[in-house]
């Protein structure tokens, strides 16, 4: 994961080298959070479009992660369900949230 990556030997990598870790899927924003709620069994009300663009807010992103495999070897290991929910655990204990799955999904 992330946390390897951080520990290989830097001295083949070239200088201020940039690294985005993600899938690389291209997803809209909106059904990946309905998704990861969903997965998690959180219980929120989602209000999206409820005000508009802040004038310098992406309306576009993806992690390209080519540059991260090529040079490190990483590939990501979970679901990103997975990963925000052992964030909650870990941030809020008290929070109840279901556990979904770990593996990716091809």
């Amino acid at each position: 994961g992330v946390l390897s990556a951080a520990f290989l030997d830097k001295e083949n990598l070239p200088p201020l080298s940039v690294f985005n870790f993600g899938s690389g899927d291209t997803t809209p924003l909106k059904p990946l959070i309905e998704g990861v709620v969903a997965e998690i069994g959180l219980d929120v009300q989602l209000n999206f479009g409820t005000r508009d663009y802040a004038r310098f807010e992406p309306r576009f992103m993806v992690a390209d992660a080519t540059q991260a495999r090529s040079l490190l070897g990483w590939q990501p290991r979970v679901s990103l369900a997975y990963a925000v929910w052992q964030l909650a655990c870990e941030s809020f204990p008290t929070l109840h949230v279901r556990q979904p799955r770990a593996q990716l999904t091809s």
